[in-house]
């Protein structure tokens, strides 16, 4: 069980979500500046939708439900 809040590390996440983590993106965010970004899958079932997890400094910042319209 991990609560999302902003003393989740990127580290922790890499370590519970390796294959996703494999993935993560540099992006540029409004008002966070640049950012490290992964996405992680809502289900098992193959969707278009996920959570969007935001690092910067190795620290959550923000957390976005993405789905694909």
């Amino acid at each position: 069980l991990i609560t999302l809040d902003n003393s989740v590390t990127f580290e922790k996440i890499k370590r519970v979500f390796p294959n996703s983590a494999k993935y993560a993106k540099e992006l540029i965010v409004e008002k966070k500046g640049t950012v490290l970004s992964i996405k992680l899958a809502s289900s098992r079932k193959n969707s278009d939708d996920g959570w969007l997890l935001f690092f910067k400094a190795g620290k959550l910042v923000r957390v976005d439900y993405w789905i694909a319209c």
